[in-house]
């Protein structure tokens, strides 16, 4: 779950030219409008089906079509521009009928409502890359193709095989009409712990790894903390909904979402106030883990600074990040000092991390529904899973490629040669990733998630306990569901 970032660019120290954003648009707000959407990753369930006949050739005489491509996740602008001024050439020269144009990102804080606005106007690029709950919410408005058929046609029966199950996996939405897959995955980001290895050896911490628990990390952030430098423990951003869920709610047995009923939710339990009372705990009573406001994509303590700087800093000794990190922490640290990544705290209960749902669909008002498949088809083809790695360090979704992507990035660059960057693979290989969980009534469900947060783990000086936070969590999400429900 990178952040989504608007128009920023990071210097070498840490530094941002303009604020970062949530990659999910600050808790992706409550414009949304009524959505209905059941628990599931957004490789689910689409739109109406296709427009043109599924596997129909292109080439010949046909003029030459012009698909446009908005890649809105997975990296920063600036590298989306970098990255298909180095592809698309490659993709056109092979297939001389269709000239691809990639779409920026358009200026705003709610990305979601700014594409169902363009899918209105029919100005929306023929296909968007996005994440989390925003292609659901697309499929749930009719807005997404139906892959079905293409994919049928013109991939071999066995294609699922090569994609990670914690993207693929998707449940029915409830939507007032019955569709097909409406996505493909783009990448796939995992989460892990990323410290400084230095402070480490002069605390004498010694090498955190795969056994370490929640309570090995709590006490080496306490160690390491000296909030009269301002230098604390650690950075550990888990308050969005998807991180709260995967990385701290799940290891102690706990779920955001009720798996039997996507209306409720199962915050509220003895699980869920452990877990939660763990990050209290770190932000609050200890205050060695510096608070972390999710709606803003910021810490309230240093405000304006982005994550990368504020490791590169040594403001935080640890922080428990995303794979997508790994340019520009490599990129902000330089050689001020050495860092390494272990895996996220094994729980009482398990070892859990996001596993991100990013992927490509195609709208479904597009005119040319046969040009815009064989690119979407190549969008998630290996060849191109490949150019990610080497343009971004973008953690592939195609499982033969994982091994790549961690030679690749080691031996391009020195400093991750140390790095163990299969502490973010290994949730992936091993199974044990989590893709984010949905309610029914998503966007409602995270208008009341926000209003609790920002009442407690979103800020310096909490007004609620752990016991007030998950009892509230609990309540005010069912409440939103069942207004919902009734059309209220």
């Amino acid at each position: 779950m990178r952040p989504r970032t608007y128009a920023r660019e990071s210097g070498t120290d840490g530094s941002s030219a303009k604020s970062a954003v949530s990659r999910r648009g600050a808790l992706r707000t409550a414009a949304l409008g009524a959505v209905g959407i059941s628990f599931g990753t957004m490789f689910g369930v689409a739109g109406c089906g296709p427009a043109a006949k599924p596997g129909a050739k292109t080439g010949g005489t046909k003029a030459k079509v012009t698909i446009r491509v908005g890649l809105y996740q997975s990296a920063s602008q600036s590298q989306w521009k970098a990255i298909t001024s180095y592809a698309f050439p490659l993709f056109m020269k092979k297939n001389p009928d269709i000239n691809l144009v990639w779409v920026p990102e358009p200026p705003t804080s709610n990305l979601t409502q700014k594409v169902i606005t363009m899918y209105a106007a029919h100005t929306a690029p023929d296909i968007i890359q996005d994440c989390c709950s925003d292609l659901p919410t697309y499929a749930s408005k009719g807005m997404l193709l139906d892959l079905t058929s293409y994919i049928k046609t013109d991939w071999p029966q066995n294609w699922e095989s090569d994609f990670l199950p914690s993207q693929l996996a998707a449940e029915v939405m409830t939507t007032p009409y019955h569709a097909g897959r409406f996505a493909l995955p783009t990448y796939c980001g995992t989460m892990g712990m990323f410290y400084n290895v230095d402070r480490f050896k002069q605390a004498k911490l010694g090498t955190p790894d795969a056994t370490w628990t929640f309570t090995d990390w709590a006490n080496a952030m306490n160690r390491l903390n000296d909030p009269a430098h301002k230098r604390y423990g650690g950075l550990i951003p888990w308050t969005p909904d998807d991180r709260f869920a995967a990385d701290l709610l799940a290891p102690f047995g706990a779920r955001l979402v009720d798996a039997a009923n996507p209306s409720k939710a199962a915050v509220d339990t003895k699980q869920g106030l452990a877990a939660v009372t763990w990050l209290y705990d770190l932000f609050y009573t200890s205050k060695s883990v510096i608070p972390w406001d999710a709606a803003h994509w910021g810490s309230p303590s240093f405000p304006g600074l982005p994550e990368e700087g504020i490791f590169a800093q040594e403001l935080a000794s640890v922080m428990g990040e995303g794979s997508w990190m790994i340019e520009r922490v490599a990129q902000s640290v330089g050689s001020k000092f050495h860092w390494a990544i272990a895996e996220p705290p094994k729980g009482p209960v398990k070892r859990s991390t996001l596993s991100t749902t990013d992927g490509y669909a195609i709208i479904k008002t597009t005119k040319h529904p046969a040009e815009a498949w064989k690119v979407l088809s190549w969008l998630a083809s290996s060849e191109f899973g490949k150019i990610l790695v080497e343009k971004a360090f973008l953690q592939p979704s195609r499982k033969s490629l994982i091994p790549y992507f961690i030679k690749y990035a080691e031996t391009s660059n020195p400093v991750l040669k140390n790095v163990n960057l299969s502490a973010l693979t290994d949730g992936l290989t091993k199974n044990w990733a989590t893709p984010e969980q949905l309610f029914t009534y998503e966007a409602e469900a995270l208008v009341s998630y926000k209003a609790v947060m920002s009442q407690s783990l979103y800020s310096l000086k909490p007004n609620l306990s752990p016991a007030q936070i998950v009892s509230e969590l609990a309540k005010q999400i069912d409440a939103s569901q069942t207004k919902a429900a009734s059309g209220g």
